[in-house]
Order: structure tokens, then C-alpha cells, then sequence
């Protein structure tokens, strides 16, 4: 969140804590986030990509489905997954890893 206030809006949540910026503003600045911002990325879909970037990928979309003989089957890219969803994966992934290896060490 630092880092997109400090981006979109050159507020530093330090500048919060040291009185010179109202925290109500602040509170207002990260409801009002824009798209495509480093909140955006962690959490993922929609919000990971700027209004622009979305706006390309449906174009991409159009002419895809404008180009197939069987277009109502031409379906959108998902949207990218968030860091925080794909930490959990990956931990998932890992600690399944561990398991199998633990059974085959126990069972050769």
C-alpha cells in the first residue's frame, strides 16, 4: 500500500504518523486505489491490470472471436492470478512434495 500511495498519489504513510497528512485523505487515497497498482497485483483478477491493459486484452478477445468459425467457444484469457493466491499454491505444492517424499523414504 506504501508504494502505491507514494505512486499514484505522492502521499508516504509516514507523513500520516508524523501529522502532515490527514489520515481521513489517506483512508480516501487507498479507497479510491487505481487499477494495475502493487494492491492490485497481490490480490489479483480485475485489479492487477490498468484499465487500459483490460481494455487490450478484450480487443484481443474481439478479434479472436471475430477470426474463429465457432466464436460463442472463444472464451477470455482468465485474469492474472494474485501473489498472495499463488504464495498459497505453491505451499500447497511444496508441503505435498514433502509428504510424498516422506512416504517413499519410509517406504522404498
Amino acid at each position: 500500500m506504501a508504494a502505491d500511495l507514494r505512486r499514484f498519489y505522492s502521499v508516504r504513510l509516514s507523513d500520516m504518523w508524523a501529522g502532515t497528512e490527514d489520515p481521513e485523505d489517506v483512508a480516501l487515497y487507498v479507497r479510491h486505489m487505481p487499477r494495475g497498482g502493487a494492491i492490485g497485483v497481490w490480490l489479483g483478477g480485475q485489479s492487477a491490470l490498468t484499465g487500459e491493459e483490460d481494455m487490450l486484452r478484450w480487443i484481443e478477445h474481439a478479434v479472436w472471436a471475430s477470426q474463429s468459425s465457432k466464436p460463442k467457444r472463444v472464451k477470455p484469457r482468465p485474469y492474472p492470478e494474485g501473489e498472495h493466491e499463488r504464495e498459497r499454491r505453491l505451499e500447497r505444492l511444496r508441503s505435498g512434495a514433502s509428504r510424498f517424499k516422506q512416504r517413499r523414504i519410509q517406504h522404498p
